[in-house]
């Protein structure tokens, strides 16, 4: 029975189901009060759900059990610097990890952001977190989805990006990793402009100019 739930709880996260995923792993908790794995799974879920007191909690309990848990002990951190800044919007629903990430070659690609910003902001981001990519002047930068800033694409993309945007491409982007020193995310390639379909969004090397004309 705890295995079949466990798979359910573990499919509601990566479906950001988040009421489910609370629901099911306090199931499994009310079998198994030291089942670490659910814990951790119910502090990530109330989280997403904005109850940042109750995922503080949760993860302590971690803790109690197995004082050098990983995961629990940067939850704490995570929950205490949500404390002290507005919530993220949670990730959308109904599309699995799995297939947010699936690469294509030429239409996706992991980039790493440069001059990072709020060191708090950016503990709060999680693999799967929508990201707006927005052209500001010559620069790319990288938002969460109620536009706070979280890091810009390097020169040399962003110029190559630019061009493909103002003529008319569209991209989407998930965080793929976060921690305090370094960012990545994930670009996909959803529309390419008329005037552009002949050009690669991202080749294996970034052209240094071209003309869309």
């Amino acid at each position: 029975m705890s295995h079949h739930l466990d798979k359910l709880a573990i499919a509601s996260a990566l479906s950001a189901d988040w009421e489910e995923a609370e629901k099911i792993n306090k199931s499994i908790i009310a079998e198994d009060e030291t089942d670490i794995n659910a814990l951790n799974r119910l502090a990530k879920a109330c989280g997403e759900l904005g109850k940042i007191k109750e995922a503080m909690e949760t993860s302590k309990k971690v803790l109690a059990i197995d004082s050098e848990n990983k995961i629990a002990t940067k939850a704490v951190a995570k929950w205490k610097a949500a404390a002290k800044v507005p919530k993220l919007p949670a990730s959308p629903a109904g599309r699995q990890k799995s297939e947010m990430f699936l690469e294509e070659p030429g239409k996706t690609k992991i980039v790493h952001l440069i001059n990072l910003g709020d060191r708090k902001l950016i503990t709060l981001l999680d693999a799967g977190d929508p990201v707006q990519v927005v052209v500001t002047g010559r620069r790319v930068t990288a938002t969460t989805s109620d536009d706070r800033y979280i890091g810009r694409l390097a020169d040399d993309m962003a110029a190559h990006l630019k061009k493909l945007i103002e003529n008319e491409n569209q991209y989407e982007a998930f965080i793929k990793s976060a921690s305090e020193k370094e960012v990545g995310v994930f670009l996909r390639e959803i529309k390419r402009g008329p005037k552009v379909k002949g050009v690669i969004s991202f080749p294996k090397t970034v052209p240094q100019s071209y003309d869309p004309e």
